[in-house]
């Protein structure tokens, strides 16, 4: 288990889909290890990870911007119509499930960092076999 966050996240580009991309792998980060990546000194980013790197620079958690789309839609009911709902959360379970074994891309390339790839990648090698037997 991997016990010390990278000094710095470095997130790249990529869209709307690039943002919701690393807003998945890092969740499911967080999610298998218990790390918070908001406590990682310098958080930096280009386009979409510069949104990302925004968030957890507020205090807020990856995940927040699919939490912000769920409240959104609750509150505009007459905008967004009923199945959409569920179209989120399988927009994020899917995130996450493509997502994992990518996560090197999404973090810098430091010892720590290194691990935490290691370590997040092996939690899902172990959750693979798992749900296969």
């Amino acid at each position: 288990m991997i016990d010390e966050l990278p000094d710095a996240l470095v997130l790249g580009g990529g869209g709307t889909l690039g943002e919701a991309w690393l807003r998945g792998v890092l969740s499911g980060i967080e999610a298998g290890s218990g790390l918070d990546f908001r406590e990682c000194e310098y958080l930096v980013g280009t386009s979409a990870g510069s949104i990302v790197a925004a968030t957890l620079a507020a205090g807020r958690r990856p995940d927040a911007g699919e939490q912000a789309a769920r409240e959104w839609a609750r509150a505009v009911p007459d905008v967004i119509d009923e199945t959409s709902g569920p179209r989120f959360a399988a927009v994020g379970k899917v995130t996450r499930a493509a997502a994992a074994p990518f996560a090197n891309v999404a973090l810098s390339v430091t010892a720590p960092a290194g691990r935490l790839v290691r370590a997040a990648e092996d939690e899902l090698s172990e959750r693979r076999s798992s749900e296969e037997t």
